[in-house]
């Protein structure tokens, strides 16, 4: 029985930070989570069926901030998805959440609700920095948060940080992941600060050369604090690694719910398709505009127009983009008649430093240097492997087992 993630989108946030481009908007009013409640609901139970031959190890509510939910709410949504799905004994299941919304109170409920994980957005200590992010909390709140998490909560915890924010230096970098670090957490997501926002494009971007030496500088200090590098952005403790993003990154199949949500879908789940044989699964697209997925989420509307069949070309390249963040590596037996265009583009890049192969396990993954200038090593190998079916006429007839069966 394959293991599966779910991912569960909860747009509402208490403020829409200037950087963010996620499906999400500043919206508190309880009326309109009560709303998301009777639409997710029908949406997994429209789910349900189709893949009640897998099971699920992973949930992720994901957002927006999904502890901004009133609790009564997110507790009957854990039973929807108990009832709906078949969830491993001992899923992982976090929840994403900002630090104006957790206290005590909050904390326990979300244990007694199922969750075991979670997943704090604290991006800085420094108040100037937060506040130019527009994030509503302080370095106080911050600290507070995180003391209290620290000493009451039973479960897993990772936080979030940003680096290269405007004007902030190496010195201001290595202090903020010193003052993260005396909490003792097992998991740390360190993040780049990346300005794709209209209302961000006008904030300063560090040069290359300064933003390789806060990436060199995260990966020391991590890792010298006891956190290895499992993907090109996150550390973590040994066996504490996020397993539902392990999904993402080693493209397995996965089922979005909520109307933020993509997904990346098996071919037998969408038996009543006329196209259910492409060979790749179908990508989940976000949901349309808010009102239309109140109307339409858990109807017929969601395979014939929030779903697209992938092609070859197209599942190849994102399963190398991902692959090749993990420290782990990938083999290349899930690349069918393209696994010898795959083999050689390895081997090249390897040639010039950017990747190596890993004789025990038999997989290849981006060197060191390769991980530092990840853009270009993938731009490269997707020119080196030339995706053009015209090089190989069984192109069309590749399978990826995870996808088809």
């Amino acid at each position: 029985m394959p293991d599966r993630g779910l991912y569960v989108h909860v747009p509402f946030c208490v403020h829409k930070c200037g950087y963010c481009d996620f499906n999400s908007w500043a919206e508190t009013r309880s009326e309109f989570q009560w709303q998301w409640l009777e639409a997710i609901t029908r949406q997994a139970q429209y789910w349900s069926p189709r893949s009640a031959e897998d099971r699920f190890d992973t949930v992720f509510w994901g957002g927006g901030t999904p502890s901004l939910l009133d609790s009564e709410i997110l507790t009957r949504f854990m039973r929807v998805l108990q009832t709906s799905f078949r969830l491993a004994p001992h899923a992982e299941i976090t929840v994403e959440c900002n630090p104006e919304t957790l206290n005590a109170d909050k904390l326990s409920r979300l244990w007694d609700a199922g969750v075991n994980r979670l997943s704090i957005g604290i991006q800085s200590f420094q108040d100037d920095y937060l506040a130019r992010l527009e994030r509503q909390t302080t370095r106080e709140s911050n600290l507070r948060v995180l003391e209290l998490v620290a000493k009451t909560w039973p479960g897993r915890w990772s936080l979030d940080l940003m680096f290269a924010l405007p004007e902030q230096s190496l010195e201001q970098w290595l202090a903020e992941m010193d003052l993260a670090l005396e909490f003792s957490p097992s998991h740390i997501s360190a993040y780049q600060l990346t300005l794709s926002t209209a209302r961000s494009k006008n904030w300063k971007q560090a040069p290359e050369d300064e933003l390789l030496e806060f990436f060199v500088l995260t990966q020391e200090r991590l890792l010298e604090a006891g956190l290895h590098q499992y993907e090109i952005s996150n550390y973590a403790k040994p066996g504490h690694e996020s397993q539902h993003n392990l999904h993402y990154w080693r493209l397995d199949p996965f089922l979005g719910i909520g109307p933020g949500a993509a997904g990346l879908l098996p071919a037998a789940w969408l038996r009543d398709r006329a196209d259910a044989a492409t060979a790749t699964g179908f990508h989940q697209r976000v949901a349309p505009r808010w009102e239309h997925w109140l109307r339409d989420a858990g109807t017929a509307v969601e395979s014939t127009t929030w779903l697209e069949p992938r092609t070859s070309e197209d599942h190849l390249k994102e399963m190398l983009m991902m692959n090749l963040r993990l420290n782990e590596g990938f083999s290349l037996t899930r690349w069918g008649v393209y696994e010898s265009r795959a083999r050689e583009a390895m081997e090249v890049l390897q040639s010039k430093g950017l990747t190596e192969f890993l004789p025990a396990t038999n997989r290849w993954r981006a060197s060191t240097r390769g991980m530092q200038i990840l853009d270009t090593t993938i731009q490269m190998a997707y020119a080196l492997i030339d995706f053009a079916p015209s090089r190989a006429s069984s192109a069309d007839l590749y399978v990826d087992p995870a996808f088809a069966f």
